[in-house]
């Protein structure tokens, strides 16, 4: 039972000179509803393990507790709050976050779902576990038998909420037999998708010098050549007359969206190359 009512959690924390890693790690633990109702009923307590070897003998679990009342106070003059004390308490666990300097925000999240799963494991002595080769089973009778036998050595809330399996798979390349594996995780690295392209800027200018210059900026392959420049150029600008004219009342005097002139449907757009400002000059033909 919460001693009295929570507030909205709508509490900031300072920053310590670079501790926006931690400032953000925070706030993503601290508004899990279960995991922030957990703490503020002080259901920890009865979950604190003091022997675990791998653990902090809940000095971890004691400190984050202590933030998340100050970030849930019902103190509405309270917006926002000074973390040193966590950030010192952490720091004398992990030396890795000592001192001022920048870090990981995805290491300290790792650092303090290991850490609090630790300190809150109900398991006092882990047993030695085998785990069984797949054998041919299915996927889903291994990864039961895999699951299990982790929450015989891993059994808190941190389990509960923050952990998943993936399965990894090794196969005999002379006579195909296949290993399967289903490991437990708590946070999934994934690397991010490389862009193959590039902005280029381009600058049109009207061989009959009735428009004033325009600039564009174009997506190309990294890889691209100048083919491909002047291909987007082409789509992105009659893509422009082409909304254009279909805004009109069909004067083929106006300006069409994108500042561009408009010729009718058989206009098209011819790009060369200035030898002596390299800029990309445009110029207009009517087939």
């Amino acid at each position: 039972v919460v001693d009295e009512a929570p507030g909205d959690g709508l509490v900031g924390l300072h920053n310590l000179g670079n501790t926006c890693f931690l400032n953000s790690s925070v706030q993503c633990l601290s508004h899990t509803p279960l995991l922030t109702q957990y703490f503020l009923s002080k259901a920890y307590l009865n979950d604190v393990n003091t022997s675990n070897v791998l653990g902090h003998q809940g000095k971890l679990a004691q400190l984050y507790a202590t933030l998340v009342s100050s970030l849930w106070s019902n103190n509405k003059k309270k917006k926002a709050y000074n973390p040193r004390l966590f950030k010192n308490g952490i720091a004398k666990m992990n030396e890795q976050f000592a001192g001022t300097e920048q870090h990981d925000a995805q290491e300290l999240l790792a650092f303090l779902l290991g850490g609090l799963s630790e300190d809150l494991n109900r398991i006092e002595k882990k047993p030695y576990i085998e785990q069984p080769d797949s054998d041919g089973r299915p996927d889903r009778e291994l990864a039961d038998i895999w699951w299990k036998n982790h929450l015989r050595r891993e059994l808190s809330i941190m389990v509960a909420l923050f952990t998943g399996q993936y399965k990894t798979e090794l196969t005999c390349s002379t006579c195909g037999y296949a290993s399967a594996r289903f490991e437990p995780f708590s946070t999934l690295t994934l690397p991010l998708p490389e862009d193959l392209k590039r902005n280029i800027t381009v600058v049109l200018i009207s061989k009959s010098g009735s428009v004033s210059p325009l600039k564009y900026s174009v997506r190309v392959p990294k890889a691209g050549s100048i083919r491909d420049v002047r291909n987007a150029v082409v789509r992105l600008v009659n893509g422009f007359e082409a909304e254009s004219e279909n805004e009109s009342d069909g004067d083929d005097d106006g300006e069409g969206e994108g500042g561009g002139e408009r010729e009718g449907d058989n206009s098209r757009i011819e790009l060369h190359r200035h030898t002596r400002c390299c800029q990309w000059i445009g110029s207009r033909a009517v087939r």
